[in-house]
């Protein structure tokens, strides 16, 4: 790892530290960037992954066009089941049934009396919101308030991504106000008042290097290239949704491997990549995908090794798990209708 930091950031070595140069080297981003290029959709391996999967995508995208005005409600019942599989991939041990029950009392209080529709992201960490133990008296709090926050971004995502249809996805305030929600009441917030280099706002850009406990040897880039390097990637991401460079679900998993790999945030970052991915997907008319089969610790062990290797150029295995979950939840939606309905689904 430590040779491999030398060689991405050699540039460094022929300046003078605190120089003009430097600092304008280590805020543009650029050595990182040019190391990794990880918008090249070749070099990831993303258009090899598109064509070796294409009848299984050309599936995905008949059943999102026959059944676009299913998908919306399907997507709605799944609020909980996303933010439970969600919240287990960073070890929150709390039960598919404690999300329901949490999203139950959200639709008889929060849900009832706000239209999220007419809310922007960037009020949702004002929300005032119940507290842990008029949900789950005898659960952990910050487990209980972990999920209850990825519920209710579950929730404005499903009220308004539908609105949207065909747009490229969240800005970056709207990405930073949804990860400051995520977080809010949690421990984590007690650690961003901590944090090395002073105190860190929820939803505020870290101030120090990273390193994550399930990719150690992951070379994430410094927190001064941060927000140089999120404008190179919403840009990206824009251009390359807007030239249809990549078919939506391709793009999706793109989008968010290359999101993590900044990982512009002190913590959140899987989840409000996840969220962010929700977001994306239910623009471009699909489901919000479940990405665990079910609450075995391996499946867990599965989700954080594909993302790892998806950031090492080998996104085939993240891509067949997003691709699965996808099908699975069209042709599932595709069989119900034939048991409800007469007209034919293709």
């Amino acid at each position: 790892r430590d040779n491999l930091l030398r060689t991405v950031y050699a540039l460094f070595t022929k300046l003078h530290k605190g120089s003009p140069e430097y600092n304008q080297l280590a805020e543009s981003g650029d050595c990182w960037y040019n190391y990794f290029d990880p918008g090249n959709i070749p070099r990831y391996g993303y258009e090899r992954i598109q064509e070796r999967h294409s009848a299984e995508l050309q599936e995905v995208d008949l059943l999102r066009a026959n059944l676009n005005s299913q998908i919306p409600k399907r997507a709605a019942s799944t609020i909980h089941t996303f933010a439970h599989q969600s919240t287990r991939i960073e070890h929150n041990t709390l039960s598919l049934s404690s999300s329901l029950s949490i999203l139950l009392a959200l639709e008889n209080g929060l849900f009832d009396t706000l239209d999220s529709t007419s809310i922007p992201a960037l009020a949702l960490p004002n929300l005032h919101l119940p507290k842990a133990e008029t949900h789950l008296p005898n659960s952990d709090s910050s487990q209980t308030v972990e999920l209850r926050n990825h519920i209710i971004a579950n929730h404005w995502v499903v009220q308004n991504a539908p609105h949207r249809l065909g747009t490229p996805g969240l800005d970056l305030r709207e990405i930073q106000s949804l990860n400051a929600l995520l977080l809010k009441d949690t421990v984590s917030e007690a650690l961003h008042k901590t944090s090395w280099n002073g105190p860190t706002p929820l939803g505020s850009y870290r101030r120090s290097p990273i390193r994550t406990s399930g990719a150690t040897l992951t070379i994430y880039p410094y927190h001064l290239e941060v927000p140089s390097l999120l404008q190179k990637w919403i840009y990206w991401r824009n251009e390359t949704h807007e030239k249809k460079l990549l078919l939506p679900l391709i793009l999706a998993c793109h989008i968010f491997i290359f999101f993590q790999h900044i990982h512009p945030f002190l913590d959140g970052n899987g989840r409000v990549g996840r969220v962010m991915m929700m977001d994306f997907m239910m623009r471009q008319g699909m489901l919000p995908v479940v990405y665990l089969a079910g609450e075995l610790d391996e499946d867990i062990g599965w989700y954080g090794k594909a993302v790892g290797r998806a950031q090492d150029r080998q996104a085939e295995e993240f891509v067949e798990g997003v691709l699965r979950a996808e099908l699975g939840g069209l042709r599932d939606i595709r069989e119900t209708m034939k048991k409800t309905t007469f007209a034919p689904v293709r």
